[in-house]
């Protein structure tokens, strides 16, 4: 298994896939960790041109923090960050939100939906922008300062 610098050298396009990393965050560190993905860690590697997470809605966080909070939080993994302002969290750190992606729609779309939430995916999709309304999806950002 290579390293994470040496596959970033060997393949100066490739991008950060991160899977529920922001959820387990506070916002405070959370952009810090996206100033380090848009600048990388060392002067020699470069920078991410494209960024892949997933994000949710603070709606969808406190239904989370209801449901599946409480094993996370004993076990030391609470979950914290759902920006008020959804995928445009991450523009003032140089993050241009390139695409969203609806979970609840795309999983309706692939026929992959429970029973009980068929009906849901005909509402309009807020794409993480409507902080009341239940949202999780997954989000690609293109780095503004790497074109």
């Amino acid at each position: 298994m290579c390293s994470f610098r040496a596959s970033v050298r060997q393949k100066p396009l490739s991008f950060p896939r991160t899977n529920r990393i922001t959820s387990y965050n506070s916002p405070r560190p959370t952009p810090r960790r996206s100033h380090r993905i848009q600048a990388g860690t060392t002067r020699d590697q470069p920078t991410f041109r494209v960024w892949v997470t997933d994000l949710t809605s603070p709606a969808l966080l406190k239904m989370l923090q209801k449901t599946i909070g409480g094993p996370l939080d004993r076990a030391g993994s609470p979950l914290k960050f759902a920006p008020r302002e959804g995928p445009d969290f991450f523009a003032a750190y140089g993050w241009k939100t390139a695409e969203t992606r609806s979970v609840l729609h795309t999983a309706a779309k692939l026929k992959r939906s429970s029973c009980g939430m068929r009906l849901l995916p005909l509402l309009p999709d807020p794409a993480g922008r409507k902080p009341d309304k239940p949202w999780g999806g997954v989000c690609v950002f293109e780095n503004k300062t790497s074109a």
